[in-house]
């Protein structure tokens, strides 16, 4: 596949000491960010503008609606689930709401021993009444399309792109009700 758009969203780690993992990553795909530069902007201190914390899907979740409000309409949208397990997560949600984007799973060829030791902390992600939880998410996929074509976000879309606010502290806190 080769697309004529490609965004990248790259991972911040909420940990100072893991802070070298999203200039790790930007450094492995540096060949692609090259190619798209102006689809990913870069900050000022070289890494890219379009980065998601790895623990707090809330994050993926709104940039992924953000990109979907600016290119869903006329573009198909194509994800690889390449980051961290809350990146993830935030992309499913996103699924939910827009069953037209896709999603691709890579597989590697092999593990790499020694890649991944201990755990650190646990977190879990508390949905109560799960089932409600996905019925109401995928009504914020009900916005009417015409209201996208003027590039401008109405109420309803400016909602749907601010659902889920990133909680200061645990990812360990339900998330917000719908």
């Amino acid at each position: 596949m080769t697309p004529h758009r490609l965004l990248l969203i790259n991972g911040h780690p909420p940990r100072d000491d893991y802070k070298w993992r999203e200039e790790a990553t930007q450094y492995i795909h540096k060949k692609y960010w090259l190619e798209h530069s102006l689809d990913n902007p870069l900050r000022k201190d070289g890494l890219l503008k379009r980065a998601t914390s790895t623990l707090h899907y809330q994050e993926s979740f709104n940039t992924i609606e953000d990109i979907y409000l600016k290119h869903g309409l006329f573009e198909r949208i194509v994800c690889a689930a390449t980051g961290s397990k809350m990146q993830t997560v935030g992309l499913f949600f996103s699924k939910i709401v827009h069953p037209d984007i896709q999603i691709d799973y890579p597989t590697p060829d092999s593990l790499v021993k020694g890649m991944s030791t201990g755990v650190r902390q646990v977190h879990e992600l508390l949905i109560p009444n799960y089932s409600n939880f996905l019925i109401q998410l995928k009504h914020l996929g009900e916005i009417a399309p015409s209201s996208k074509q003027d590039g401008k976000m109405n109420g309803a879309e400016k909602s749907a792109s601010s659902r889920f606010a990133t909680p200061a502290g645990s990812s360990s806190k339900p998330p917000p009700a719908l």
